[in-house]
């Protein structure tokens, strides 16, 4: 059918937009220059509602991937998880008894059930699972023998489907999931 322009009334005042995400059909919008995440209801991308609280300290700079299961995720280029709740952050680590990743790569956050969050590092070419509750550390996913998931890039967990899908700079991959 083609393309078409969406017009975002106040696109002007955004400084720098890195990120789009869907969450029961709004539109987020992340502006990694103004610290900022704008959310636009169905239709009304005129007219941006700043989801942070005016008073919610945030630092967008060097974000990688942001998620929303209701909370909204936030994966920087170091590895750290930072988990927001109606605009103010919760507090949140991941369990360090696990190496963290060296080089994220995307961050994928289960729902409808799904208790887990899943990261992809790219630079040991492994999927890591924790605890969306707690930051426990469940599993890792690796394979079992060359380097197939060498330049990881993006993953997409389909726990209905019990598989998940692993995107590298060559390959697209689906896996059976072990749990």
């Amino acid at each position: 059918d083609g393309a078409s322009v969406v017009d975002f009334g106040d696109a002007a005042g955004w400084t720098r937009a890195t990120q789009i995400e869907t969450f029961l059909g709004r539109l987020y919008v992340t502006d990694e220059g103004g610290n900022q995440i704008y959310r636009y209801d169905i239709g009304a991308y005129d007219q941006a509602a700043p989801w942070f609280q005016p008073t919610t300290q945030v630092n967008l700079s060097d974000l990688k991937t942001m998620r929303i299961d209701g909370d909204i995720w936030l994966l920087y280029e170091d590895g750290k998880v930072v988990r927001y709740r109606q605009g103010e952050q919760l507090p949140y680590s991941l369990d360090s008894s696990v190496a963290l990743p060296a080089e994220p790569a995307d961050l994928w956050v289960g729902q409808d059930g799904d208790e887990a969050i899943y990261l992809a590092d790219r630079l040991t070419e492994r999927i890591l699972v924790f605890e969306k509750a707690n930051g426990a550390y469940l599993e890792q996913f690796q394979a079992t023998e060359g380097a197939p998931l060498r330049d990881l890039r993006s993953l997409f967990v389909d726990r209905v489907h019990s598989t998940q899908y692993l995107l590298t700079d060559s390959s697209l991959y689906q896996e059976r999931l072990p749990r």
